[in-house]
């Protein structure tokens, strides 16, 4: 384990390092790892620390499920709401802004922020026994940072049965919905993880990040124009501006 971060696993998780690429895993098994906001602003450091030195991050969990949501007794406590949604809002910009490859390993039951977690990585590795779940519209809460995400990789349709109903959609549906990128026999799941991050970090880091840079500014780009600003950036990239 990284030295530097040799007390997060005191937060529920614990993160290492190897060979250019980073792993945060959860680890709160016996309790879904469930997160709490202590652990939520611990995770948002760590990433904002590792911007420029991992060029691969990795996130896991320890246990059968991958992560049932947030912690449900500070969700009850008298916090005031902005102060208990800001640590929430900063954590998933910390995982969408990072520089560097992000991959999900996802198995067993994902829920509520867990699926926020997941779809907010590059790379959604998912167990063909994983499932994702939307509950927070059966316990009365609007899901607006999940929705924030969602618009960008479901049909309207799915989007809206999914989110409304709360059902649990499984590894298949969830691969042709868009919220992974592939599935896996649960037995093959973390290696799978751990070798394309190995494979994608080193030599490989800046490519990598040069690819998911570009992706991002061009869906803001009208189509018709897209042809001319890849010329453009390409020919930056070739001449290494």
């Amino acid at each position: 384990m990284s030295n530097a971060h040799a007390n997060a696993a005191g937060s529920g998780f614990t993160y290492s390092t190897e060979d250019g690429w980073g792993h945060l895993r959860l680890d709160r098994p016996q309790a879904g790892n469930r997160v709490a906001l202590e652990a939520l602003a611990a995770m948002t450091a760590l990433l904002d620390s590792e911007r420029g030195r991992a060029g691969v991050l990795l996130l896991s969990a320890a246990g059968p499920d991958f992560c049932l949501g947030r912690e449900r007794a500070e969700q009850a406590a008298p916090i005031p709401p902005f102060d208990a949604f800001r640590p929430v809002a900063a954590f998933y910009r910390a995982l969408s802004e990072f520089p560097g490859l992000t991959i999900s390993a996802v198995q067993g039951r994902a829920a509520g922020f867990g699926v926020g977690m997941a779809l907010r990585t590059d790379v959604c590795l998912a167990s063909d026994d994983a499932s994702f779940t939307l509950d927070e519209i059966p316990h009365g809460i609007p899901p607006m940072f999940v929705l924030s995400e969602l618009v960008d990789h479901m049909h309207p349709k799915h989007l809206m049965e999914m989110v409304l109903t709360g059902r649990t959609v499984a590894a298949p549906e969830a691969l042709a919905m868009g919220i992974a990128s592939r599935t896996l026999p649960a037995g093959q799941l973390l290696s799978t993880a751990r070798e394309m991050a190995g494979r994608l970090s080193g030599s490989k880091a800046d490519l990598v990040a040069v690819c998911k840079r570009y992706t991002r500014q061009i869906r803001a780009v009208p189509h018709a124009s897209r042809l001319d600003a890849a010329l453009s950036a390409q020919t930056r990239y070739a001449v290494g501006g």
